[in-house]
């Protein structure tokens, strides 16, 4: 489904599906294959928006797997600045997953 997408695809709920993708990929250990839609994720969202924020994480948790830990610190540190500065309880959740995500890569 994702090969049929036209190349100027945008919209949030695309992209959200995108993302979608990315983490599975994840999941089973295909970094080189959930890389580029996380990537994709950040460039087609808005700057500060909470799309880019988890692609942010999804790409700072591939970048602690392969080793590169000031990549995933700068990304997480982000995301979390990003998180403590909303109010709502699901901000809160993902702020706590953050910085345990955070926590993992100093281990």
């Amino acid at each position: 489904v994702y090969e049929m997408l036209d190349e100027g695809h945008s919209h949030p709920d695309t992209l959200d599906i995108v993302q979608g993708l990315a983490g599975s990929l994840a999941a089973q250990g295909r970094i080189r294959e959930a890389r580029p839609l996380y990537q994709e994720v950040v460039e087609k969202s808005e700057p500060e928006s909470l799309a880019v924020m988890k692609a942010l994480q999804g790409l700072a948790q591939l970048d602690s797997k392969v080793g590169d830990y000031p990549a995933a610190i700068a990304g997480l540190q982000r995301v979390i600045a990003y998180y403590s500065r909303s109010a709502d309880l699901k901000s809160l959740d993902r702020w706590a997953v953050a910085l345990g995500d955070l926590a993992a890569v100093y281990q």
